[in-house]
């Protein structure tokens, strides 16, 4: 993804190179509207001259007419050349008008500028014309190098206007972009045990982005305190009847030895729950505490544990036409791991699996340290949110938090009717 910085560098000095093209064009562009006010104000400069004159005498000069300048005092006294270049019928007052001159055999092509003044004290009226050489202008321009020395300026004064964009582009992102990084800085410390106080960030949109992260951790760390006190209170009060129910149990299948077998099964089937049910309170009062090294650790033999959950769980199948394969290699060993975890996290996968499938066959691979498991689901599957919260509920929020908590990788991978789920053991 790009970053301001980069963008912003962009941007401006994008701006700044068109800023320095347009000044350059208006540079060029003023120094050739220079050279026409330059001949407009020789023009009326000369006839003011002529004006005053005609005005204090009351009788009009003889012109002494040369190329550059000349005066005439009817259209008829124009030359025809001049006549048919420019419609001099509908010059406007005091406006330069220009015209060109082809070049022919006797002479070299010919710039013009034409001008018709009336006099404001009479009604006498000047019609001015000058005539310059093209081969003349020429090689007066080649000789003192005009425009090369006004376009070398206007480079100069280009160039030293792109750096000095380019530094205040430099100060205003330092002015930008330091206050975001700091805002960054500051994001990555934050934790719900100890929140760090607002830094100052120099604008006020980033202090009341700065304050809504802060209010947002301070609502998680009142989350979290109130589901670890669920937890704990919830598991508490469970363990009573749950040693209740074991205990019971346990006084049945002593009495029960010569009970029909389905009397057995049913005793089977609660002593195996209570036990199930007593894991699942360590578990949960283990996930509450910040201890994560307090219960004892084994090796486990995950082939034989995956067996013996799928026989337990062998019930939830019911009437359901489901076959269960499991592939890998007998006595893999899971070494120094908790015995309770893992059985939780087998039975709850295990169980879902079941309880979601109409039919067909449940996979389960083992590989290494590794269990995958997948099914067909009979749930409509939109999204992965909709399959947590359907398949799943607190089975998936036990398994996601064990595998956190001991950093094991878990995964789930749903597809449009099947759903497989992934655990790797090893840390």
């Amino acid at each position: 993804m790009p970053s301001i910085k980069r963008d912003i560098y962009l941007f401006l000095c994008g701006l700044a190179l068109v800023l320095a093209t347009v000044y350059s064009l208006l540079m060029n562009q003023s120094y050739l509207m220079g050279m026409v006010e330059t001949e407009k104000y020789v023009f009326m400069y000369e006839v003011s001259l002529l004006e005053r004159e005609y005005t204090s005498s009351g009788k009009m000069p003889v012109f002494q007419n040369a190329e550059t300048f000349q005066v005439y005092t009817d259209l008829a006294q124009i030359p025809e050349k001049y006549r048919v270049q420019l419609d001099w019928e509908n010059f406007a007052p005091d406006t330069i008008y220009e015209g060109y001159l082809y070049p022919t055999s006797e002479q070299n092509g010919q710039y013009l500028y034409a001008m018709m003044h009336p006099f404001s004290a009479s009604e006498q009226t000047l019609y001015v014309v000058s005539q310059y050489d093209e081969s003349i202008l020429y090689n007066i321009f080649e000789q003192i190098d005009t425009s090369q020395s006004n376009n070398r300026l206007i480079g100069i004064v280009a160039g030293i206007l792109v750096i000095i964009v380019f530094l205040i582009v430099r100060v205003l992102i330092n002015r930008l972009t330091q206050p975001v990084f700091r805002l960054l800085s500051w994001a990555q410390t934050l934790n719900t045990e100890d929140p760090p106080k607002t830094q100052d960030l120099r604008y006020s949109e980033f202090g009341q982005l700065a304050d809504q992260l802060s209010s947002s951790v301070k609502k998680q760390k009142e989350v979290v305190e109130r589901e670890e006190f669920f937890l704990r209170a919830a598991s508490h009060e469970m363990r009573t009847p749950v040693t209740i129910i074991s205990a019971s149990a346990e006084m049945l299948e002593r009495i029960a030895q010569d009970a029909k077998p389905s009397v057995q099964r049913a005793i089977g089937r609660i002593t195996r729950s209570s036990a199930n049910m007593h894991s699942l309170i360590t578990t949960l009062l283990w996930i509450s505490r910040d201890n994560h090294h307090d219960l004892a650790v084994d090796n486990i033999d995950l082939h034989q544990m995956v067996d013996d959950v799928v026989q337990e769980l062998d019930y939830l199948a019911g009437d359901k036409t489901i076959a269960i394969s499991i592939e890998g290699i007998t006595g893999q060993i899971l070494k120094d791991q908790v015995h309770e975890l893992v059985r939780i996290v087998v039975v709850n996968l295990i169980r879902n699996a079941i309880q979601h499938s109409q039919q067909d066959t449940i996979k389960i691979k083992l590989s290494g340290s590794s269990l995958s498991i997948e099914n067909t689901t009979t749930d409509t599957i939109d999204n992965t949110a909709d399959v947590q919260s359907t398949s799943f509920g607190v089975g998936l929020y036990l398994v996601e938090k064990i595998c956190a908590k001991q950093h094991w990788h878990f995964e789930t991978q749903p597809q449009a009717d099947t759903f497989k789920v992934t655990v790797n053991f090893s840390t």
